[in-house]
């Protein structure tokens, strides 16, 4: 669910994002002046991005640009699908007069409103995690429901991972979780309630199958054992474990694969039956 295609920042002072954008991304990163004209053509052609509308992109002057965005929908109602997934909004919920968020759902998905009760983080991080390839690997902002005893965490593509308050406390064990006081550091990649804090990969690793497997899968080609490189090489040539039998089991050889070394001997025979000499096989 990555989204790292462009990103928009609007606000007043979004031009001082110039500052962390260098120029060779701008057609990565949208950091601009807010006019009626500018958004109406950007959200017109643009079917992919994430949608930044932040309180500390515009000060005192939120209310306006949040208001100015609903009147720009209402008026493209015709030109925009009323469903795109591809196109992503992070807005203020801090606002001068109410906003009724709904009509923001009909033109983008997911949509996430930052409200008082959100811990995000600093502009300048949000922005480099944003170009990375992976932002879904990092928390952006936090959300404590006290009523519901809930801790949201989210991701840099906009998904969410919610966890009840006791299986952090759980993690936590002895250390003192305090969720009145949520802290994202490290550019996302440390979570923190309180005196407690954990690595936020933790997280991703216990509930995101699809970062659990990319992350062995990163870790089986990093791995220079003899069973690694064995296994790489089998696979490319399209070779199962059974067309071993005749020299070890189907089991023994993915205990060989998964916890990497074996005797010499065993060796030998695996590299005769495969036809590469030990040497080469290492080389995988």
């Amino acid at each position: 669910m990555a989204r790292n295609n462009h990103v928009y920042f609007f606000g007043n002072n979004a031009l001082k994002l110039n500052s962390v954008v260098k120029p060779h991304e701008n057609d990565y990163l949208k950091a601009m002046e807010q006019s009626n004209d500018n958004l109406k053509d950007i959200l017109k052609m643009s079917s992919e991005g994430l949608f930044v509308f932040v309180k500390e992109l515009f000060s005192n002057y939120n209310s306006f640009y949040i208001n100015t965005l609903v009147k720009n929908l209402i008026e493209l109602q015709l030109d925009l699908s009323s469903s795109n997934p591809k196109r992503a909004l992070l807005v203020s919920d801090i606002v001068k007069k109410q906003v009724d968020h709904s009509i923001f759902r009909k033109f983008f998905d997911p949509v996430i409103v930052i409200s008082e009760n959100h811990v995000l983080i600093p502009t300048n991080e949000l922005i480099e995690v944003l170009k990375t390839s992976h932002p879904e690997d990092y928390c952006i902002a936090i959300n404590v429901n006290s009523d519901a005893k809930l801790v949201t965490f989210i991701r840099g593509d906009m998904d969410t991972i919610t966890l009840p308050f006791n299986t952090i406390k759980e993690w936590a064990k002895k250390g003192k979780v305090n969720f009145d006081e949520p802290l994202i550091d490290d550019y996302g990649q440390t979570v923190c309630l309180g005196d407690f804090d954990m690595a936020f990969d933790v997280i991703l690793y216990e509930y995101d199958k699809k970062y659990r497997k990319r992350l062995l899968k990163k870790r089986r080609e990093e791995d220079k054992s003899f069973g690694a490189c064995f296994r790489r090489l089998r696979m490319q040539k399209g070779m199962s474990q059974e067309d071993f039998e005749s020299v070890i089991s189907a089991r023994q050889l993915g205990r060989i694969e998964k916890e990497g070394e074996t005797k010499e001997v065993t060796k030998e025979k695996l590299s005769q039956a495969i036809g590469f000499p030990i040497d080469e096989i290492l080389t995988y």
